[in-house]
């Protein structure tokens, strides 16, 4: 106003700078006046705070910046942010860096506050498969090693194509031996006498987890006469509990797969090898002890996994 003066301006009032129904009006037209009544130089020292806000917050994104490649990793529409390396930060830097995320993937980061970018920063200590929804379509969830950070219309795509196992619903009979087709896969069961196995030495001296993974290729030698062959593969159920090789008691598949971070979004994916008694293979991750390989084998079953286009 005072400048308008000076210059013998007349300015255009817009009426509702004056409604005290806006939040910007009561801090302009109340809080101010009240707060000079306090401290005549409110202004300037209002001023001078703000001044050292920017220059703090300008060397905080600098360092934030300075790490970026070391902390985050940016994969079609989504941010990955490495939990480890952002776990050793100061807070200021960590929302930083989650401010910068949200920026590379929505474009700027309005309508993002303080408690949003906090919330996000509590999923460093939460339960890996915590989700956030945020605003505009935004979703960040926390896995075991990483954040992600991503908009709601591509996470589900996301998450399916990071998986590398085809989706396989039902229950499928296994013919054994012989080759048994099923929706994205090409199973094929062989069954050797012990000595005929070119693996078995090796298996027993180094005592591995007797499984394999090549290229796709998921493979397991287990006792023929342990499993029997009246097998079929199926997806996770609830309750299901197996004896992983190397214990001596039985675990739920579940806390199984939460034990040696299988994400989430795989686990339903995943097939399982059974007989009616029991889970025998969880495949490309673990046999069940009680069908392993021993000195007393006589026949091997050894079955293949080959995913198909």
């Amino acid at each position: 106003m005072l400048y308008c003066q000076q210059h013998m301006l007349k300015p255009c009032i817009d009426s509702s700078n004056l409604s005290l129904s806006f939040f910007r009006n009561r801090l302009r037209l109340e809080l101010l006046p009240l707060l000079r009544q306090y401290n005549p130089d409110v202004d300037q020292a209002l001023l001078r705070l703000a001044a050292i806000a920017r220059e703090d917050s300008d060397f905080i994104e600098q360092q934030a910046l300075a790490m970026w490649d070391k902390a985050a990793r940016q994969e079609e529409n989504a941010i990955y942010l490495n939990k480890r390396q952002i776990a050793t930060l100061s807070p200021a830097l960590q929302s930083q860096l989650l401010r910068l995320a949200v920026a590379r993937v929505l474009g700027d980061i309005r309508d993002i506050e303080a408690n949003h970018i906090e919330a996000m920063r509590s999923l460093l200590n939460k339960p890996v498969g915590k989700r956030l929804s945020l605003p505009h379509g935004l979703i960040c969830q926390g896995g075991y090693d990483e954040i992600t950070i991503t908009d709601a219309a591509k996470y589900h795509q996301l998450q399916l194509s990071s998986c590398p196992f085809p989706t396989l619903e039902g229950e499928f009979p296994l013919k054994i031996p012989g080759e048994t087709i099923l929706p994205g896969w090409q199973v094929i069961a062989t069954i050797v006498p012990e000595q005929s196995s070119p693996v078995i030495a090796a298996l027993r001296k180094k005592n591995r987890k007797q499984t394999q993974q090549i290229d796709g290729c998921y493979m397991a030698e287990l006792d023929s006469g342990k499993t029997g062959t009246n097998l079929f593969i199926r997806n996770r159920q609830s309750g299901d509990r197996f004896q992983p090789l190397g214990m001596n008691t039985s675990k739920k598949l579940q806390e199984f797969m939460i034990d040696i971070k299988i994400p989430l979004s795989w686990r339903d994916h995943i097939p399982v090898v059974c007989s009616s008694q029991q889970i025998i293979w969880v495949v490309g991750y673990r046999i069940d002890d009680r069908v392993k390989i021993t000195e007393a084998t006589k026949e091997i079953l050894c079955l293949e996994f080959i995913k198909s286009s």
